[in-house]
């Protein structure tokens, strides 16, 4: 059975009779593009920072920002986009095109009109467009037997801020990241997102769009919100922006992606601000290069300024795998469980017996290697 079959199974005929709805009231100054689609269009200035593209991360020129607003936060067969926002960049501002669709009666041609705003193979910016965003629509245009979309480039801003930020903020959501990262704040018109499905199952009762005024201002915003986090995501990438903690984050990204030499030059200017973890990163690379004396010296700094244990296991693994000096391991080995003792009031037990087993298990090893003994049977 086709995915539209078996979608059509669950939902029944993509064009089943839908009573025709009465003629919106309210709505704010736009146009209608066709029967029960309705278009809003406005210029927002922006304060930009010129930015690198994020082409390892699906950014492309002339991307456009693209977010929806629909009948329910979990996605699934049953949940529809009733509003598109789209924007486009400029240089000290960015137009909005916000796409409403006025009664599921008239999703397809909807869907038609979205075509002419967000011509395909458009690159986009989103924020979780990946998982929800693009599959939603995709789902709705196959039921309606389109062809489904493909960007030429998918930037989907998530994914890089959780890189960044997940460590110090509460959350990553967009809105949370908006205040705490770009120093945002909504005015009063905003509505929260978890509200928008409820308002608009209240407008398709009553005909009036006066109260969704809120979730066009929401929709708008987040818009804004992809444009300015888009650069200001790209300008830390970039080591233009951020503190220390940012840089040690972003050269992390880098090397997920394989961008090693851009990770590596991220890490060099973290250790210059004192960042936690810049030599932990700077001596993991050095090992992966088998630069031991290097990762030792790097490791054996980090240790001083941090007092991690875990760096003095690194330090002990080195000296008796690598270098084969094993005095030098079990000293280091020593050295580690004297700092996680210290820490013992401040971890929860469970993970301090943990490390501590790992440790005593790997000083009982080295004290074997020392004497000649055979190895422990398991």
């Amino acid at each position: 059975m086709s995915l539209l079959s078996r979608l059509e199974a669950m939902l029944g005929p993509s064009r089943a009779p839908v009573e025709r709805p009465r003629a919106p009231r309210s709505l704010p100054p736009g146009r209608w593009i066709d029967e029960g689609v309705y278009l809003m269009e406005t210029t927002i200035p922006l304060e930009r920072d010129e930015a690198p593209l994020l082409a390892l991360w699906g950014d492309r020129d002339g991307a456009l920002c693209f977010d929806l607003e629909t009948t329910g936060l979990a996605g699934g067969t049953g949940t529809y986009a009733f509003l598109a926002g789209v924007g486009r960049i400029g240089a000290r501002s960015i137009e909005t095109g916000q796409l409403f669709l006025t009664s599921p009666a008239f999703e397809e041609a909807w869907l038609a009109a979205l075509e002419t705003l967000l011509p395909p193979p458009s690159p986009l910016v989103t924020y979780n467009g990946k998982r929800f965003d693009v599959p939603l629509l995709q789902t709705r245009r196959t039921l309606h037997r389109k062809a489904p979309l493909e960007p030429e480039g998918h930037l989907d801003l998530l994914h890089l801020a959780r890189a960044l930020w997940s460590a110090r903020l509460p959350s990553c959501r967009l809105g949370e990241v908006e205040r705490s990262v770009l120093g945002l704040r909504r005015s009063g018109d905003d509505v929260p997102g978890s509200l928008v499905p409820d308002l608009y199952r209240d407008f398709l009762r009553s005909g009036d769009a006066a109260p969704l005024e809120g979730v066009f201002y929401h929709n708008r915003m987040d818009l804004v919100a992809l444009a300015l986090l888009r650069d200001r995501v790209a300008l830390a990438m970039a080591g233009r922006r951020g503190d220390g903690a940012e840089l040690v984050a972003a050269g992390r990204a880098w090397q997920r992606a394989g961008g090693r030499d851009e990770a590596l030059e991220l890490w060099r200017k973290a250790r210059e601000k004192g960042a936690e973890g810049a030599l932990e990163c700077l001596a993991r690379s050095a090992k992966i290069d088998h630069r031991w004396e290097e990762a030792l010296t790097l490791w054996e700094e980090a240790l001083s300024a941090s007092g991690d244990p875990s760096v003095a296991v690194e330090l002990a693994k080195a000296c008796e795998h690598r270098l084969g000096d094993i005095a030098r391991a079990r000293l280091w080995a020593e050295e580690a469980r004297r700092l996680l003792d210290g820490r013992r009031p401040l971890m929860e037990g469970p993970e301090w017996r943990r490390l501590r087993g790992e440790i005593d298990h790997r000083l009982r090893r080295l004290a074997r290697k020392e004497s000649g003994l055979p190895r422990e049977r398991v």
